[in-house]
């Protein structure tokens, strides 16, 4: 955000303000540290946004920490009243939610909630990003959220309809209803309606395309996906290595511990390799996850160019040969949840700066052909020598077998590069 403006500031509490600027050095113009005095229950995380937009005297723009921009935002939206990140299209999904507060004993609601959830349509907006000029609106409504958590005594421990999940709807959906019952104009970044259950992967979340598209929003269960965690990550190391340096410090000085399981021969092999990892040089490792990044997102980019790309093996790259034991054998497939007849004989591992500090990944028949073809090469191979190399070690002439060990062959490379098992120029 500080690419693109002048003025960002964050609320938040004294944790907050000591890891995002006592030790990343977060580059926030002002810092209200306000969120100390156990404003809610952790289940109503909502309510320190819905207070923050109330503290507001001026016009403003909120944006979530989920939320990754790669361009600033359309002019014309900071002219709007109020500004909301889409509308959406209730579902399902929200009327469980809805049913699951209808059901607390003699809720409260205001009347006019009432009138509009009476029909068809669940009323709601997304709020990732919020704010607009009309703040004497954005007081009331405030007021509305705020009316809702209080009377219900939502922030009473002792409730014991507490725990149910109303985020949503004191956030959204009675901003939503209450912009209409007042008669206010809404602009949304995006101008489309995206139904509550329809925020894919490829439209908010492939922060891999950082450069090609300008808003990403990383909401909800995508945040416990590994393979987006991991390209955020690769975003910030690219575009922001200097941040990206002070995370990996934070991390690496913290508490973390990971549960190897050194009953194992597997978890006894992985914590060796963990103790002989640790004396690599930080600034090696962040080259090294550097060249993965960037490894990763030209195989994403060349389309149909890929068969000319430059293959080699990570330069720590570890192997692990599982053995006889049949219990090891079946706890390792379903730690990596492979399926019964998946042959779990090698896995090939890699260091990581990131928790768990490893990259794992079982290795089939071809994964295991198309290492021992880049081990005996003093220099890197293209994808297409490696196709060759693998059809002939298959033999025949069949076009159809050739065609599908080809593009065999190029999935199961695509799947060791995203996991850092191979390096792609």
């Amino acid at each position: 955000m500080r690419k693109y403006y002048d003025d960002v500031v964050l609320y938040t509490d004294r944790q907050g303000y000591e890891i995002l600027i006592e030790k990343l050095h977060l580059p926030y113009t002002e810092v209200h540290v306000v969120y100390d005095g156990n404003i809610c229950l952790p289940q109503h995380w909502a309510l320190a946004k819905i207070k923050t937009y109330a503290m507001q005297t001026t016009p403003f723009l909120h944006v979530d920490g989920d939320i990754y921009v790669s361009k600033p935002f359309p002019e014309n939206l900071f002219r709007a009243p109020l500004i909301v990140q889409n509308e959406e299209i209730g579902t399902i999904y929200y009327q469980k939610m809805l049913d699951a507060i209808m059901r607390i004993p003699n809720v409260w609601l205001p009347g006019y909630v009432c009138n509009a959830l009476g029909g068809k349509l669940l009323p709601s907006y997304n709020m990732g990003v919020f704010g607009g000029w009309d703040i004497d609106f954005i007081h009331d409504y405030s007021r509305e959220a705020e009316a809702f958590l209080d009377k219900n005594n939502m922030n009473d421990e002792g409730n014991p309809y507490s725990a149910v999940d109303c985020n949503v709807f004191f956030e959204q959906m009675i901003f939503a209803i209450y912009a209409k019952q007042r008669g206010r104009e809404v602009m949304g970044i995006i101008p489309h309606a995206v139904r509550d259950n329809g925020y894919t992967r490829d439209e908010f979340c492939d922060v891999i395309k950082f450069q090609e598209k300008g808003f990403f929003h990383v909401l909800g269960g995508h945040k416990r996906v590994l393979g987006i965690c991991r390209s955020v990550a690769d975003t910030l190391l690219v575009f922001y290595p200097k941040y990206y340096a002070a995370v990996v410090s934070v991390i690496k000085n913290s508490s973390c511990i990971y549960a190897f399981g050194t009953g194992s021969s597997y978890g006894s092999f992985l914590e060796c390799k963990r103790r002989e990892w640790k004396l690599i040089n930080n600034q090696d490792l962040i080259l090294l996850e550097t060249l993965h990044a960037k490894s990763i997102a030209s195989f994403s980019e060349t389309h149909g160019m890929k068969h000319n790309l430059q293959v080699s093996l990570s330069p720590f790259l570890s192997l692990f040969s599982v053995g006889d034991n049949q219990h090891e054998r079946e706890c390792l497939r379903k730690q990596f949840r492979r399926e019964e007849v998946f042959p779990m004989d090698k896995i090939a591992l890699t260091p990581s700066l990131l928790f768990p500090w490893v990259n794992e990944f079982p290795l089939i028949e071809e994964d295991e052909k198309i290492i021992s073809c880049l081990m005996c090469q003093s220099t890197p191979m293209t994808i297409c020598e490696l196709q060759e190399k693998v059809h002939g070690w298959h033999g025949g002439t069949n076009r159809k077998v050739k065609d599908r060990t080809y593009d065999y062959v190029m999935e199961e490379i695509s799947c060791m590069i995203s996991s850092r098992i191979l390096i792609a120029k």
